[in-house]
């Protein structure tokens, strides 16, 4: 794992800096794909980190390296609280109640209750981090038609698949996703939907 200098100082901050804060948080985006052994077409220039809302600690400790407040955005896709900071010299997006919503499908991303029992752990520096499960990564890559990001992933999740499996079927679980999405999931790891649904067409 290649890790440009900028980055890992940012994200060894990071750490540090977050580590006694009693909300969970996560790192994802490209940033967590690389961290994750993804082929990616280019280096991550940028930090995304997840978190519920409101994220009232998060962003205290942040506060100080802060270029805005935290706004809650939405689009005909997309609704989340952003807010943005610069760590040495690398851009971090804090975003809070993510959610997606697409025809026949609606996902919320949701820390606590889901991810973080899924969040793969790495240590940098001495530092521990948590990251995105690829679950996640491939859902909402796929949701927001970015083959050039979801194909990578599925690649990445079928060489250790029982490692990813059971994050999928929870997130599943958790969010609607029609047969359509779910087909075209089961297809990309190379499962069956029956196997995916948890033994229910």
């Amino acid at each position: 794992m290649n890790v440009p200098q900028p980055l890992k100082q940012a994200l060894t901050s990071l750490a540090e800096r977050l580590s006694g804060c009693a909300e969970p948080w996560l790192v994802g985006g490209s940033s967590g794909l690389l961290l994750q052994g993804v082929a990616l077409s280019a280096v991550p220039r940028d930090l995304d980190v997840y978190t519920d809302e409101p994220a009232l600690s998060v962003h205290s400790l942040l506060a100080p390296l802060a270029l805005d407040n935290p706004e809650y955005s939405r689009t005909d896709k997309y609704s989340s609280t952003l807010s943005h900071y610069l760590l040495c010299g690398v851009t971090l997006e804090l975003v809070a109640g993510f959610q997606v919503d697409v025809a026949e499908a609606s996902y919320r991303v949701r820390i606590r209750e889901q991810m973080e029992a899924h969040a793969p752990e790495i240590t940098m520096e001495g530092r521990t981090l948590r990251l995105m499960p690829l679950a996640h990564e491939l859902l909402f890559n796929l949701l927001r038609d970015r083959s050039d990001r979801y194909v990578s992933i599925a690649d990445r999740m079928r060489t250790a698949l029982p490692d990813h499996l059971p994050a999928v079927k929870a997130l599943l679980r958790g969010n609607r996703f029609g047969r359509v999405w779910r087909e075209r999931i089961a297809a990309l790891l190379g499962v069956s939907l029956t196997e995916l649904n948890g033994g229910a067409e």
